[in-house]
């Protein structure tokens, strides 16, 4: 009976050793398709993203003219209603602006809704629109190690014509949210997500929007949110009114040295 036991248990350790084995097995085989992947998408946020396909973007329908019947007797006057959107007017650049320029703020917080700190604003060369998740080597002690950083890049840009713009922003690498605004007004705004286990889309992610821009100076945002650590590589494009391929927006900023709190 004592001999029948024993080898039971020895029959049953032999299994325990072969499960082990195998889950051991699966576990490092997946690392190594998780760290290929994360390979491949860290590569391909330093490659400079090709321009988008940017699909026609529909423009406001204009104000309806129509006016309601007056009654019998009485007499109206219809007021003209402009037709078509409404042109972000130009405004005043600061003195002293610097092509190639642009401004960076950093700033953290444990939620996408806050409270966010702000850690510190510099200058960085911006010859184009192409803004990393990664914090500018100023700002590296004040970075955190975890939960969400908010990277707000901003310049200005000089709109020689005025019309219709068609704004596109494509992301590549991690997970991020890019919101495009001009003057204080959201052009385009683009949400990448990753997977299971993090596997990020090997494909960028891109986004379009217009906004009617009067001639003369803009200031134009991009902010990103991404989890600390993770590292996301948004390109911005326009076409200009008449245009038809989009080209990478350049900016310029204040001539403003050092990194600020």
């Amino acid at each position: 009976m004592s001999i029948f036991s024993g080898n039971t248990n020895g029959h049953h350790s032999l299994h325990l050793v072969r499960w082990t084995a195998i889950v051991v097995a699966v576990w490092v085989a997946l690392s190594l398709i998780t760290g290929l992947f994360n390979r491949e998408t860290s590569h391909a946020a330093r490659q400079a993203a090709p321009a988008p396909r940017i699909a026609a973007v529909a423009t406001p329908a204009p104000a309806s003219t129509a006016s309601p019947s007056p009654a019998r007797g009485a007499t109206t006057t219809v007021a003209p209603i402009a037709l078509g959107p409404a042109l972000v007017p130009p405004q005043a650049p600061p003195a002293h602006l610097l092509p190639g320029r642009a401004r960076v703020a950093l700033a953290s917080a444990q939620h996408q809704a806050g409270p966010w700190v702000a850690l510190g604003a510099v200058n960085v060369r911006a010859p184009t629109a192409v803004i990393t998740t990664r914090t500018p080597k100023a700002l590296a002690a004040v970075a955190p190690s975890s939960g969400l950083i908010r990277l707000r890049w901003s310049g200005w840009i000089d709109a020689t014509a005025v019309g219709s713009y068609t704004l596109a922003v494509q992301v590549a690498g991690g997970p991020a949210t890019v919101t495009v605004t001009v003057d204080g007004v959201q052009a385009v705004r683009v949400a990448r997500s990753c997977g299971w286990m993090g596997v990020c889309p090997s494909s960028p992610t891109s986004g379009a929007g217009s906004i009617g821009l009067a001639a003369g100076w803009h200031e134009i945002t991009a902010t990103a949110i991404a989890p600390a650590g993770q590292v996301a590589t948004a390109t911005l494009y326009e076409i200009a009114p008449g245009g038809a391929a989009p080209t990478v927006i350049t900016t310029s900023a204040p001539a403003v040295t050092g990194a600020t709190p």
